[in-house]
């Protein structure tokens, strides 16, 4: 069996699942959004949404540009690991 690693950016995720609850699991700790603030980041300008401190020190560009590394579902919220990456075009 080979396997392929799947790149996928967290923004691209939230946007397929921006109805969900996410817990989320990075290098800077974790950070829960629920579905109001998924859609209110993916919504909001990217200048504006790059400068916005969604809490823990970790920025929306950061979060919305990181890669996805691993995904499970339990009582209807998503839980994410991601890897985060400052500075990456998210556009």
């Amino acid at each position: 069996m080979i396997r392929r690693k799947m790149y996928m950016r967290v923004k691209e995720f939230m946007e397929l699942y921006s109805d969900s609850n996410f817990h989320f699991m990075t290098s800077k700790g974790y950070l829960f959004l629920n579905s109001d603030q998924v859609k209110s980041i993916l919504l909001e300008g990217q200048k504006e949404a790059a400068k916005k401190e969604l809490g823990k020190g970790i920025r929306a560009d950061e979060l919305l540009a990181g890669e996805v590394i691993s995904v499970s579902w339990k009582k209807g919220i998503c839980h994410m690991t991601a890897e985060l990456h400052r500075d990456r075009d998210f556009s």
